[in-house]
C-alpha cells in the first residue's frame, strides 16, 4: 500500500536563523518569500505551516536577534561594578559586535523602517527600539543608589544621550564604518561623563 510521503523534517531554529540573517541584511520589504525559502531551506507550505505569516516570521526573527546580538551587548550593563563602566562597555561591545565580518553589519532593530503599514510590525520595533533607553536608565539609577552618580543627576536624559551615540553608532556601522572607527567614537563618547555625570561630592 502506497502512501502519501512524510512532509521533510527541518531544523526550525536553523531556519528561523537564516531568515533573521535575511532581514538583518535586506529589510522586511527588501526581503521576498522566495529568497526566504531558498535561504531557509524549505518550501512555502512548509514556512506558513511553521511560522504563520512573513510579517510573523519577521517579528521572531526580530526577537531572536534581541535575545542574541542584543543581549551580547545589553548584557555588558550587569557585568560591571561602575555605570560608567557598564555603559562603556555597551559602547565598546556595539563597535566589536556589529562590525563582524561573519554575519550583517549594523543593528537590526534600528534599521529598520518604522513607517510599515503593518501595525504589529511598527508595534514590535518600537517596544525594542525604547527597551535600550530604559536599560540605560535602570543602570544609572543603580549608581544613584550605589552613591556612584549624585541624586541631582537626570538619568533620563542621560541614557537618552548614550543610547542615541549607541544607536548612531549602530547607523553608521550599518554604512560601513569599521571597529576602531566606532571605538573612537565610544571613547569621545565617554570622556564627557564627568561633564554630564559629575562625580557627586556630597548627599
Amino acid at each position: 500500500m502506497s502512501g502519501r510521503g512524510r512532509p521533510r523534517e527541518f531544523d526550525r531554529h536553523q531556519a528561523l536563523v537564516q531568515a533573521m540573517l535575511l532581514f538583518w541584511d535586506k529589510g522586511y520589504d527588501g526581503t521576498s518569500l522566495n529568497e526566504l525559502m531558498t535561504a531557509m531551506k524549505i518550501k512555502s507550505p512548509s514556512l506558513y505551516a511553521a511560522f504563520g505569516s512573513k510579517e510573523d516570521l519577521f517579528l521572531e526573527a526580530l526577537e531572536l536577534y534581541w535575545s542574541t546580538v542584543g543581549e551580547e551587548i545589553w548584557s555588558e550593563l550587569y557585568k560591571h561594578e561602575r555605570a560608567q563602566d557598564s555603559i562603556q562597555a555597551v559602547l565598546l561591545a556595539t563597535a566589536r559586535i556589529l562590525t563582524r565580518e561573519d554575519r550583517p553589519h549594523g543593528c537590526f532593530v534600528t534599521q529598520t523602517d518604522l513607517k510599515s503599514p503593518l501595525p504589529n510590525l511598527r508595534v514590535g520595533l518600537k517596544v525594542l527600539r525604547c527597551k535600550p533607553f530604559e536599560m540605560l536608565k535602570n543602570r544609572l539609577r543603580l549608581g544613584q543608589a550605589s552613591r556612584e552618580i549624585g541624586p541631582h543627576v537626570d538619568c533620563d536624559s542621560v541614557a537618552h544621550y548614550y543610547g542615541i551615540v549607541q544607536r548612531g553608532m549602530a547607523m553608521v556601522a550599518r554604512d560601513g564604518s569599521p571597529r576602531d572607527t566606532l571605538e573612537k567614537v565610544a571613547s569621545h563618547a565617554m570622556g564627557t561623563w564627568d561633564k554630564i555625570v559629575p562625580y557627586p561630592t556630597a548627599y
